[in-house]
């Protein structure tokens, strides 16, 4: 009976519709609950900077933010609509991606399926934040770069350099991924040299590549002559050595917790081409996997899990490819299937899938999530705050104007950080003044003091911090580890 409804379930007919509803449950999984959980600190960044035309800070996102905020008014249910939009057409290019490469719409559908309910892409499609948009343009920059391998067109080679270009200028680290990606076009072109002849074909379609890569290289000349300052790998020699040693170790460390097995399965793709002599498509997977993933753990100020979350696509669609290129090598049909299984099982219960709805969802220490919104919430009307996260204050507090005092903090706990911050004497998003001594408030004045984890460990007036626990008088305690956040009532 089993054998007879999986039979049933595999044919093509009825796999389409499975796989149709199977996705439209991840995609009401990403939209669940999504206005109950507070912003943690950078949604509140990047939402709190969306709310007028003058801030486009990260571009497409902000402008997709903006553009929910006049359909759906300020709110955060439209602040994180735009990232839900983005992940959910994440899964179906991941679906074309998959088909391209595997030629097999069932092995393309499990992929696919695999990738939508992964705890890590549900869990950042639900943040106000433009992690999934990064993740969107690379695979749309990774498929067309398979298409242009795949059958040699100066169209896709022209889409996958503007896309390349959008996908690095949100994080400077990226422009590394140059290098390996002009590799890999020198080597295709040396391929295709004979039809590419530009005595045969000297034609629109050369000078169209040319002319969209002048005009990068045009815009980041501009850029230099009126900013002085060119886009390059940031400097990471602030940091403790120990530290950056120890970077690709807590990444895979972290692949390892979430995927298991995937990024080893991953890894084996690169030898399989090597055995098969494929140099060009061994380029590729460098460029999109192992040469990437070493740039972000090298070269960083900060270990942030959320960095290598535009790599998860490409994990699971290589892995998948290893899995079953030793599935077909497998001629036992028993043998051949017994191996999926067991494949199937190891992934299902060693990953991290979420398959039922939830409204909270914990990302890790290196993205504190305190909760921001009841904080907020056990403080009177009328009063006066003082927060390290002013943008929090006017964007929970409906009297935005009683966001007094911005509480300086240094985010990566260096002097020069916290000698620029004093240099502004003001919040740059708020223009709320800092609060540098306790000086500034006024005798017999009640004031509350809105402290998550961040702002008492990292506040640059560590005085302030002392003072206030010493006189003041907390109503309200959020105790969960690095999500801790009180509320401080104190009157000098």
């Amino acid at each position: 009976m089993f054998k007879k409804i999986f039979s049933m379930i595999c044919q093509q007919k009825y796999l389409k519709y499975i796989f149709f509803i199977v996705i439209w449950y991840a995609i009401f999984l990403r939209f669940y609950d999504l206005w109950t959980q507070s912003f943690w600190i950078d949604e509140g960044f990047s939402s709190y900077s969306t709310t007028s035309w003058t801030n486009l800070q990260y571009y497409i996102h902000n402008l997709s933010q903006l553009i929910s905020f006049k359909l759906f008014t300020i709110s955060d249910w439209s602040a994180r609509f735009p990232s839900v939009i983005f992940s959910v057409l994440n899964i179906f290019l991941i679906y074309l991606i998959s088909y391209n490469l595997f030629k097999d719409k069932k092995q393309a559908i499990f992929v696919t399926l695999i990738f939508s309910f992964l705890t890590w892409e549900i869990i950042w499609a639900r943040q106000a934040r433009f992690y999934t948009l990064l993740q969107l343009i690379f695979s749309l920059n990774l498929y067309f770069i398979i298409k242009t391998v795949q059958n040699f067109s100066f169209k896709y080679l022209n889409l996958a350099i503007i896309f390349l270009y959008i996908w690095i200028l949100f994080h400077p680290f990226l422009w590394s991924s140059l290098i390996i990606f002009i590799l890999g076009i020198f080597y295709l072109l040396y391929l295709n040299r004979e039809k590419l002849s530009f005595k045969k074909n000297l034609s629109k379609k050369y000078f169209l590549t040319f002319f969209i890569i002048f005009i990068i290289l045009a815009i980041e000349f501009f850029k230099y002559f009126f900013s002085k300052q060119w886009i390059s790998v940031p400097n990471s020699t602030e940091i403790p050595q120990k530290f950056i040693e120890n970077y690709i170790k807590n990444y895979s460390n972290h692949l390892n917790v979430w995927l298991w097995i995937m990024p080893t399965f991953a890894i084996f793709w690169m030898f399989i081409l090597i055995y098969k002599r494929k140099i060009l498509e061994t380029i590729v997977l460098s460029f999109s996997y192992l040469f990437i993933f070493y740039v972000i753990s090298q070269k960083w100020f900060l270990y942030h899990t959320r960095y290598i979350f535009i790599l998860y696509p490409i994990i699971i669609i290589l892995s998948a490819y290893s899995i079953f290129y030793f599935y077909d090598l497998i001629k036992n049909k028993y043998l051949k299937n017994s191996f999926f299984i067991i494949i199937l099982i190891s992934i299902l219960f060693t990953a991290k899938f979420t398959f039922l709805p939830q409204t909270y969802y914990t990302i890790d220490y290196t993205s504190p999530q305190p909760d921001f919104k009841q904080a907020y919430k056990k403080i009177p009307k009328w009063q006066e705050i003082i927060s390290g996260f002013p943008m929090m204050c006017e964007w929970y507090y409906a009297k935005k104007w009683k966001c007094l005092y911005h509480l300086p903090v240094d985010y990566v706990w260096s002097k020069q950080a916290q000698k620029r911050t004093l240099e502004r004497w003001k919040d740059n998003y708020t223009w709320i003044k800092y609060l540098l001594n306790l000086e500034q408030l006024e005798k017999w004045k009640k004031y509350y003091f809105v402290l998550d984890n961040l702002s008492i460990q990292r506040a640059i007036s560590q005085n302030i911090i002392k003072e206030i626990f010493k006189s003041g008088k907390i109503i309200f305690d959020n105790w969960k580890t690095y999500n801790n956040i009180k509320v401080v009532e104190y009157i000098k």
